[in-house]
């Protein structure tokens, strides 16, 4: 037992990986080699802590975006690198957990009604209308440097920003990530991957590509004379046009407990219509 920030107490678990271990087994991959199955691990290692602070809730932050996949199929079976996220492992790690473990405890995504664009828009309004603005201090990149700062280089800042401009103001886009993407060539391919509806997914835990017409097309009003979205506003227009129904869109899949779901469902309701 611990104190978190906030000073309130909290259960810590350690995890002895040998990275030269794994980089062995997933051929020397630059990626963080715990990367995944990572929220499978804390799933089951919340369920421990529950046990242990006598909880009866275990709640994670898993997207609905989450349960799209790759655009791979391997021997017959659809990749998705982030299924540990997803609504189907939600639901068999639910039923394992009330199975095996502990019969009255419930596992649940709080976020898995909503879709990134959805999050991103709750996100940076009530950053803006805090008093606590936390657009400069929050960190979505696998590659950080130093783990302090965005590497603007790879497709999870490339679709971060894309998701922040389309609420962002230029200056607060470069309080988030110290530089202007959508002027830095060098990423602009890592943009394209995202809008790819037919490609392989980047291996990286980003949204789904109307998600990402969708942000392109509001960001239009704000950024529309930076050197990418000038490029490619005609594309975006059409595109994004016809996806504005995301903003309100409630997915019906989840396990949220009732008591819950009505506050749970405010950001779709209020921000939404």
């Amino acid at each position: 037992m611990t104190q978190n920030r906030t000073g309130a107490s909290a259960f810590c678990f350690e995890h002895n990986m040998d990275d030269k271990t794994w980089e062995r087994e997933v051929g020397g991959t630059r990626y963080q080699p715990a990367g995944h199955p990572w929220a499978a691990l804390v799933a089951f290692d919340s369920v421990l802590a529950a046990i242990l602070g006598d909880f009866t809730h275990v709640a994670v932050g898993n997207e609905r975006s989450a349960n799209y996949g790759n655009n791979i199929v391997h021997e017959g079976l659809p990749v998705n690198h982030q299924y540990d996220k997803s609504f189907e492992f939600e639901t068999r790690a639910h039923a394992y957990i009330r199975k095996y473990l502990v019969e009255d405890l419930h596992y649940f995504s709080a976020l898995q009604h909503l879709w990134e664009v959805q999050i991103a828009r709750t996100f940076a309004s009530r950053s803006l209308e805090s008093s606590e603005n936390f657009l400069p201090v929050f960190l979505s990149c696998n590659e950080a440097p130093d783990g302090d700062k965005w590497c603007c280089q790879c497709a999870k800042c490339a679709f971060v920003f894309i998701l922040m401009s389309a609420w962002c103001s230029k200056a607060q886009l470069l309080e988030i990530f110290g530089e202007n993407l959508f002027e830095k060539q060098s990423i602009f391919p890592e943009f394209l991957s995202l809008l790819d509806e037919e490609g392989v997914k980047p291996m990286e835990c980003v949204g789904t590509a109307c998600e990402t017409w969708l942000s392109l097309y509001l960001a239009l009003q704000t950024h529309g004379s930076s050197a990418f979205l000038k490029t490619h506003k005609d594309e975006i227009r059409r595109k994004g046009s016809e996806l504005m129904h995301l903003l309100h869109d409630y997915n019906s899949e989840h396990l949220l407990p009732p008591f819950l779901e009505p506050t749970l469902r405010q950001p779709v309701m209020t921000l939404g219509a």
